[in-house]
């Protein structure tokens, strides 16, 4: 069984996650849906693909970059973050500062304090015993872990200009993981293109102890792909209960996180659900800085990567793509 994970947001913003990803199935059988939820979810036509940006970076409208908001939703009290990650990125922090995934375990607390956040919200599963992280992690455009097996649940994933999609893994293509900046994998999803979509029997999640109401928190995405919105429940909402929810505040897109006795958020010094549970990972936000925005672009004509002025692993991954489709990004 998977647990949960928290968040953490740094003075310079921070919060919990993690991830994971994986193949594409046709059609669905009518009983493996979710209980009375949508019809029976069928194989829909691919995305198009997370490709590198452009040389140009469109200038980012003046406004806050993460905003935080209390509301009381069918009876629900919630705490809303949203984060414009043109401006701000997740990244993810491992327990006892590491940088693996060592299955290793630590406080809420002394994560946040490590990161200095003002913000923090739990994040995805982890084994109870082995606590071996779900799924595919990607941080900093660097992954730390890409288990083939592993293809529940959906995947949220940050591409290189700052804009976020959400792929339903048995259902949809996998993205590259080397092409994507951050990658955070759980579920089951609950929205799909601003609809309710509840399957989670298709998604590979059938522990009993996820479908009975908890404290919840749940990632979606807003704002044309570059808004990403954390959702915290402090009551125990049931999964479709939720799934409304998130719909109601005007999410595209959505799929449930960590929650129960790991369910954690966390506004500067206000500790709105403390979790009972240590973790293996939280995810801070932190600004995007320019020089990051210029190490994740090709070079320019005439150089390579190699003698580029600041080469990365990344900026060497993109100058071997094909300049199709680099005229091809959106």
């Amino acid at each position: 069984m998977y647990r949960l994970v928290q968040l953490t947001t740094a003075a310079t913003l921070s919060m919990v996650v993690g991830c994971a990803m994986f193949a594409p199935q046709a059609k669905v059988p009518a009983d493996d849906a979710g209980p009375g939820i949508g019809s029976t979810p069928t194989l829909t036509p691919e995305p198009p693909p997370l490709l590198p940006p452009r040389l140009a970076i469109k200038k980012v409208p003046a406004g806050k970059a993460v905003m935080v908001e209390d509301k009381n939703i069918r009876g629900q009290a919630i705490t809303v973050i949203k984060i414009d990650l043109r401006r701000v990125e997740p990244h993810f922090s491992f327990a006892y500062g590491t940088g693996k995934p060592l299955r290793k375990i630590e406080s809420f607390q002394a994560m946040w304090r490590r990161s200095a956040p003002y913000v923090v919200a739990s994040g995805t599963f982890f084994g109870v015993r082995n606590r071996e992280t779900m799924g595919t992690i990607v941080t900093g455009g660097r992954i730390k872990q890409s288990p083939d097996w592993d293809n529940r649940g959906s995947a949220l994933v940050i591409d290189h200009t700052g804009k976020a999609q959400m792929r339903t893994l048995r259902l949809e293509r996998k993205p590259d993981p080397r092409m994507t900046r951050f990658w955070l994998q759980a579920g089951p999803r609950l929205l799909k293109d601003k609809k309710v979509w509840y399957h989670p029997k298709v998604e590979g999640f059938r522990d009993p102890s996820l479908f009975s109401r908890a404290r919840r928190m749940c990632v979606g995405i807003a704002g044309n792909g570059h808004t990403m919105v954390f959702v915290g429940f402090k009551e125990y909402p049931s999964l479709p209960e939720t799934a409304q929810i998130l719909k109601d505040i005007g999410l595209s897109d959505a799929m449930n996180l960590d929650g129960g006795p790991s369910a954690g958020l966390a506004v500067g010094n206000r500790v709105i659900m403390a979790p009972d549970s240590r973790l293996t990972h939280v995810l801070v936000m932190k600004p995007r800085l320019a020089a990051d925005s210029a190490t994740a672009l090709p070079p320019a004509a005439g150089t390579s990567a190699r003698t580029s002025a600041s080469p990365t692993p990344v900026a060497e991954r993109q100058a071997k793509v094909r300049p199709a489709l680099l005229e091809a990004a959106p």
